[in-house]
């Protein structure tokens, strides 16, 4: 049996950590930049979210007093979602940005695309002032209706 000295064992389990922790760190880096894309894809994906909220608040308010000022905002609004539309969909290598290459969550994706361009967006921008005016004395009617019956 080898006889080691103190400051043997020592220094061979501080060798052992060292390599403990260098095989932990390793993978940890690995396991991040593995992740990063998909990160900034979750957070993309939660700002798409918002500001679909904000589209349909910027609509509301539009529909009940339209002015040039909302409609920009709201052009404006729906030009920021179709660009991170995109960005999601072809990935950034800069920031990095990518969707996970998952069968499903392309399938989602595409789907999300084709009910933006087919359902929602159309509808959006297809409402103009004058029909919205009508809309508004309707709604007021109707409210109306509602608080007179109410008495």
């Amino acid at each position: 049996m080898i006889k080691l000295k103190i400051r043997d064992k020592i220094i061979g389990l501080l060798v052992f950590y060292f390599l403990v922790a260098l095989v932990a760190i390793g993978s940890t880096l690995l396991v991040s930049w593995r992740l990063e894309g998909g990160a900034a894809a979750i957070n993309d994906a939660g700002r798409e979210r918002m500001r679909s909220y904000r589209i349909a608040y910027l609509v509301e308010l539009y529909v009940k007093q339209p002015t040039q000022q909302l409609r920009d905002d709201i052009d404006q609004e729906i030009i920021s979602f179709e660009t991170t539309l995109i960005e999601l969909e072809k990935g950034n290598p800069v920031r990095p940005l990518s969707l996970p290459k998952d069968a499903d969550v392309k399938t989602q994706m595409a789907q999300l695309r084709l009910t933006w361009q087919e359902a929602i967006q159309p509808h959006i921008s297809s409402i103009p002032v004058s029909y919205t005016h009508l809309l508004r004395v309707i709604l007021n009617h109707l409210w109306l209706n509602a608080r007179v019956s109410k008495k």
